[in-house]
């Protein structure tokens, strides 16, 4: 399938966004065309021109949250992924960076786009053993493990400790 679909190369930038009660939102979402394989990522994605990961990840958080944090530290996961994704094969090189949001958090979609309102489904807050116990599909796969290493760790934010 991937090879019948024109490969693009992108720079992308995602958070792993904690509320105060040690939890990490991800998005639940689908490929196109396939409802019954659902996934869950954290919220973030493409850089555009000129932009570094860490910026990219925050303006996507807000457009696909509505949530800006109150501290983002610096990256603590870096990898490629490649998949199939609405016409093409992506190939995205993304930086994680662990964020903080203080105050209560109120979701929105009023940013998304049609693409997104038709692939993205729901917002979930999940704490670190969930994701370690859960049989749904995580991206990052490690996404457990490494929240419950920056929580032990302290993340190095204010009010973290």
């Amino acid at each position: 399938m991937s090879a019948e679909l024109p490969r693009l190369e992108r720079e992308a930038g995602r958070l792993i966004l904690f509320d105060q009660h040690d939890r990490v939102l991800l998005i639940r979402g689908h490929d196109t065309g396939s409802t019954d394989r659902p996934w869950w990522i954290t919220p973030g994605g493409g850089c555009e021109p000129g932009e570094d990961h860490r910026s990219a990840a925050i303006r996507e958080t807000l457009e696909e949250t509505g949530l800006t944090p109150d501290w983002v530290g610096d990256s603590c996961l870096e990898r490629t992924v490649s998949f199939p994704f609405v016409d093409v094969f992506l190939v995205q090189h993304e930086h994680l960076f662990p964020a903080l949001i203080t105050s209560e958090p109120r979701l929105e979609r009023r940013h998304w786009t049609e693409l997104e309102h038709r692939i993205l489904q729901d917002f979930r807050w999940w704490h670190p053993r969930q994701l370690r116990l859960t049989t749904e599909t995580i991206y990052p796969e490690q996404l457990g493990e490494l929240a419950s290493q920056l929580l032990t760790a302290g993340l190095g934010g204010p009010g973290l400790d």
